[in-house]
């Protein structure tokens, strides 16, 4: 018995590992093949080249980089996250740009500034669990909406929205993922993107949009942002977690005047300011390398993998149907009828191979039958071997359908945020 059970915030009750949670420790085995994980490829950088720019960093600024800095964040670094930017349409003012430790500190902030217990969040179903960690930590209540193959569907937003008014709910935020979603792997079309801001505008509510993967288009040009639409009604969110280096955890987010003042206020009380080194670091980056360019390695790098992937399904999973995903790190699954693809999991690793359950991308622990592949980490040989496993324990599993008429089902409401190789 936990002493303090009594003393914790409401909120943190709320707070539970999971049974997926605990399996994930077996799946980062080497002989286990994980289609689970939303990590980059970093090999695919110059590390030496890096490692030298680290070290002439630390020898010719390290009192700035180990010391504190601005709790907005190095102004330099804002400058060129504005020229980032600026390939997805965005034009923005340095003072607009709050630097987070990775775009999960800048979604949490978003949220903390925003939403009471019980105010409603609209999100597209599916989701990003991490999202819905931190939605569920403030005690937001999620309502989704749905997507297709063009991203979120305005007619079917317009409807939740409404029906949310008319019962007295009050809708604080709608998260989107608008860039080969995480974990649908869709993308929103150019012309649902302004349909989408004004739905948001006219029944007042925030767009919190979330940009992990714009530049990570396999065949196209990034698209513009919703936040280029509306810069008063989005706030955009974005990191260098995906086009360069996690580790640095360096995101930021872009907002109307008042909300980037509470950002930074938000901010300070919590870590006081980003880390300088990390700034620095990404910062001399971008100055000194040819960043576009590795982009471009890495959207071939990936799109090798997402045709391996999509490849070893028609193969060896034909029974099941997914989208093909045009840039970053996922496929969407569904799974043959009668599958669960949470009750599946355990044997799945047994079987040496690991993916995400459809239940963690649900608020409510729906989405039993799909399963989220992941194809940035793996050799495109890899990736292949695990599919062909992950057919195996499919093919297992319709077997028990058949005898049994059901191949086991779970509740899929302990999951809980992921661990950082998960999102």
């Amino acid at each position: 018995m936990d002493p303090w059970f009594g003393s914790y915030a409401d909120r943190a009750h709320g707070m539970r590992a999971s049974e997926i949670r605990a399996l994930f420790a077996v799946a980062n085995r080497p002989e286990v093949v994980s289609l689970a994980g939303g990590m980059p490829y970093l090999e695919g950088l110059p590390l030496d080249a890096i490692a030298e720019m680290s070290a002439d960093l630390v020898r010719t600024r390290g009192t700035t980089a180990l010391q504190y800095g601005s709790g907005q964040g190095d102004e330099t670094l804002r400058e060129q996250i504005i020229d980032v930017m600026r390939l997805e349409g965005i034009e923005a003012h340095p003072d607009d740009v709050v630097v987070t430790t990775g775009s999960q500190q800048a979604l949490d902030l978003v949220t903390r500034i925003f939403v009471n217990p019980g105010d409603v969040v609209v999100a597209e179903a599916p989701s990003y669990v991490g999202a819905l960690g931190v939605f569920r930590s403030y005690q937001a209540e999620v309502v989704h909406s749905p997507i297709d193959a063009d991203g979120l569907v305005p007619e079917l937003l317009e409807q939740t929205l409404a029906g949310l008014a008319a019962a007295g709910k009050r809708v604080k935020l709608l998260y989107v993922i608008p860039n080969y979603h995480n974990p649908g792997g869709v993308s929103i079309s150019l012309e649902r993107r302004p349909r989408i801001v004004e739905i948001a505008r006219r029944y007042g509510v925030l767009v919190l949009e979330d940009n992990p993967y714009g530049l990570l288009g396999f065949d196209e040009e990034p698209r513009p942002a919703l936040h280029s639409y509306d810069p008063e009604g989005v706030v955009y969110l974005g990191t260098f977690s995906k086009t360069f280096a996690p580790g640095y955890r360096v995101g930021w987010a872009v907002a109307p005047h008042a909300v980037r003042e509470k950002l930074v206020l938000a901010a300070e009380s919590s870590i006081l300011c980003p880390s300088n080194a990390s700034q620095l670091a990404v910062s001399t980056y971008l100055a000194t390398a040819d960043w576009m360019s590795q982009i471009k390695q890495f959207r071939e790098l990936y799109r090798e993998r997402r045709d391996a992937m999509v490849g070893a399904l028609a193969e060896h999973l034909p029974s099941a149907s997914w989208n093909v995903p045009a840039g970053g790190f996922y496929t969407w699954v569904k799974l043959p009828d009668g599958l669960d693809a949470r009750a599946m999991l355990p044997r799945a690793v047994t079987a040496r191979v690991a993916f995400v359950p459809g239940t963690a991308f649900y608020y409510d622990g729906s989405g039993s039958d799909h399963v989220r592949l992941s194809f940035c980490f793996p050799s495109p040989e890899r990736i292949r071997e695990g599919v062909r496993r992950l057919a195996g324990v499919v093919a297992s599993e319709l077997d028990l359908v058949q005898i049994f008429g059901t191949a086991g089902r779970s509740s899929g409401r302990d999951h809980d945020a992921p661990s950082p190789d998960l999102s």
